[in-house]
């Protein structure tokens, strides 16, 4: 198993939300990061993809509140 460690971490994650009706929607994503001992160490070589689909449900339409499930995959499965 890989660790994740570093005393820096540069990251970033991308989603979009696409509605199937008033209270539910999918929402797929992407991400990639990267960690470091210093911030001189960072190198591009060394980022971690994963990216999945998640599922949302307004529970609460005056508060915005949604419920959802996420699936992803990155680098380990």
């Amino acid at each position: 198993m890989i660790h994740y460690q570093g005393a820096h971490v540069l990251q970033t994650e991308l989603e979009a939300t696409y509605k199937i009706s008033d209270r539910y929607g999918l929402v797929p994503f992407v991400g990639a990061g990267t960690t470091a001992d210093a911030l001189n160490e960072f190198d591009s070589s060394d980022y971690k993809f994963a990216g999945g689909l998640g599922f949302r449900y307004l529970i609460a339409r005056k508060l915005r509140l949604s419920s959802g499930v996420d699936i992803a995959r990155g680098p380990e499965g």
